[in-house]
């Protein structure tokens, strides 16, 4: 296993995913991944893609689960999408 060299993390990053950031990545890119506090998710800043986390704090890292950064998720997104 490879370990990254810890990256500062933002206020307001639950402890669960602080400790988790050291060892997940993007599941397509393998680029780390921030926690934005506003979004509640996992951000891609490379690729511009983001990753939602569970009520119970894990991490959603399956490709098909994410979304462009700025996009709705599906649910709240209404009719017409």
């Amino acid at each position: 296993m490879v370990l990254r060299t810890p990256r500062a993390v933002r206020a307001g990053t639950p402890p669960a995913i602080a400790a988790l950031l050291p060892f997940i990545a993007c599941p397509l890119t393998k680029s780390p991944l921030r926690y934005d506090p506003a979004s509640h998710r996992l951000v891609n800043d490379e690729l511009g893609v983001s990753y939602g986390v569970s009520s119970t704090g894990v991490p959603q890292l399956l490709p098909l689960l994410g979304q462009f950064v700025g996009e709705q998720p599906e649910a709240a997104a209404g009719p017409g999408r």
